[in-house]
């Protein structure tokens, strides 16, 4: 962990609060030479201090420790649970609380698979029983275990081709990749949650179209549920897992966005016709995710942190984007179209056809802005990242760039 980094930021988030360090080291229960070399990047904080700085200052783990700092966030004290642990990667079994009702690791295992089929089933209409998923340090690396368990035609179709990292791990398993979605092939790659930059959500009747698609051509599809949590103006749609009634789906879930960037904790669900050769293979498969992250995300799960850290890091996203779309229309009025994404934490711009688009999107590069996307007369910007009070500023510096190319 960057000592230095995090110091950068207890500093600079205190001199934001308008604290003194004196006014800080008193709160936290520490004296000013202490906070002072945290701050300096000299000594960690235990995870004691840690949990209070955080308390004192009202920001969450995550943005402490990157730096994106919200001011109307809300600590989720238990996501310090996972921090603490983190530091510990060979935590035993006796530090959970119910240590003495687990016999072995594969008991324990089953029990984590247990809150986790639940927490899906009742979010994401997911149909699967625990011994159906495969836990993993990220979406690659379950895809590595996927691969060699297909055996249907070797030809995968991406409905997203810029998801290169994942076409590069079914090549090097020799698959071979589809240029379009009508020819034969055996697998059909999809993120329906998040089908565009923008954000775009996968209808119901499309999906309905594409798993009967799947049972009469016999092909698998596999459901990338990227950004599911983030519908900000339509409930969630069911998963093409759900739909297909657990059948012909492998669907693919993380929780590194919801929790710390560092949290690597991802899961596959294979569907039964899958499961004969896996139960076959898996004892050749390395267990890649922290044993020590997995307790916590167990209890994270158990104690009903992680549903209302959703809520409230949607809640939290939304107010930013429409912020982001309120300084848009501030600046720019009537002259340009403002959409929010239905997913995700894009904003569209949408200019006038006089206005050169990637021009424009050029030089606001060079004033330091960056961009998503800039195509035709569309702007796509994120508003993740960023603090919202700096929105206004960056949209007078691109405002400057499109009368600069205008006055061209």
């Amino acid at each position: 962990m960057n000592y230095q980094l995090l110091g950068e930021n207890i500093q600079i988030i205190r001199k934001h609060r308008k604290m003194k360090q004196q006014e800080l080291a008193d709160a936290i229960g520490i004296n000013l030479q202490s906070l002072s070399k945290i701050e300096r990047g000299v000594n960690y904080p235990t995870f004691e201090t840690l949990e209070k700085i955080i308390n004192v200052l009202d920001v969450t783990p995550n943005e402490l420790l990157t730096g994106e700092w919200e001011q109307t966030s809300h600590v989720e004290q238990f996501i310090m649970e996972v921090v603490k642990r983190e530091e510990d990667f060979n935590v035993s079994l006796d530090s959970l609380p119910d240590h003495e009702y687990f016999q072995s690791q594969e008991e324990w295992q089953f029990y984590m698979k247990a809150k986790l089929s639940e927490y899906i089933q009742k979010t994401r209409s997911v149909i699967c029983s625990p011994d159906q998923i495969v836990i993993g340090a990220g979406i690659q690396s379950l895809l590595h275990i996927l691969c060699p368990l297909n055996h249907k035609k070797r030809t995968v179709f991406f409905r997203d081709s810029e998801f290169v990292q994942g076409m590069t791990v079914f090549e090097d398993h020799n698959y071979r990749i589809a240029g379009s979605a009508e020819e034969e092939i055996g697998m059909y790659y999809v993120s329906p949650s998040q089908m565009t930059r923008f954000g775009g959500v996968m209808p119901i009747q499309e999906r309905l179209e594409l798993v009967g698609r799947a049972e009469k051509e016999h092909f698998l599809i596999i459901e990338d549920d990227y950004n599911s949590e983030f519908k900000y103006f339509q409930k969630p749609v069911p998963s093409l897992q759900g739909l297909s009634g657990g059948r012909n789906v492998i669907y693919l879930g993380t929780f590194s966005k919801m929790l710390l960037p560092s949290i690597r904790i991802s899961y596959m669900i294979l569907p039964p016709e899958l499961m004969e050769t896996y139960e076959k293979r898996k004892n050749n498969y390395n267990q890649t995710a922290s044993k020590a992250e997995q307790i916590a995300l167990t209890q994270f799960i158990r104690d009903g942190h992680l549903a209302s850290q959703v809520r409230k890091s949607r809640k939290i996203h939304l107010a930013k984007a429409e912020k982001l779309a309120e300084s848009i229309h501030k600046v720019f009025g009537d002259t340009v179209n403002v959409k929010i994404g239905e997913a995700g934490f894009m904003v569209q711009i949408i200019f006038s056809n006089g206005t050169d688009v990637k021009k424009v999107a050029k030089a606001a590069r060079k004033e330091g802005l960056t961009f998503r996307e800039a195509e035709g007369h569309t702007l796509l910007l994120t508003c993740a990242g960023v603090e919202s009070d700096k929105y206004e500023e960056a949209m007078q510096i691109l405002a400057k760039c499109v009368i600069i190319d205008n006055m061209k």
